[in-house]
């Protein structure tokens, strides 16, 4: 294996698998339709969100834990994931 994306976000566990660091550029093809409008607007919406939560430490310390309670809410009442 070449080459293995860890996705989003600086998270501590991730820096003990990386060995060298590439940007990747984020692309979208789309039609010129409305829906096709409808999406860009709502993934720019979605990444500018994530990097505005990721680049400050409070903001991203409270959504984290709020991500955490979520999970342990689901798995009580739902069970572990698949």
């Amino acid at each position: 294996m070449a080459l293995v994306g860890l996705g989003n976000g600086d998270q501590v566990y991730k820096q003990t698998f990386v060995t060298d660091s590439l940007g990747l550029p984020h692309v979208v093809l789309a039609r010129h339709t409305p829906r096709a409008a409808g999406y860009l607007v709502h993934d720019v919406a979605i990444r500018r969100t994530r990097d505005f939560i990721t680049a400050r430490p409070r903001p991203r310390a409270f959504v984290r834990e709020g991500l955490r309670r979520y999970g342990r809410l689901r798995e009580r009442h739902l069970g572990s994931p698949p």
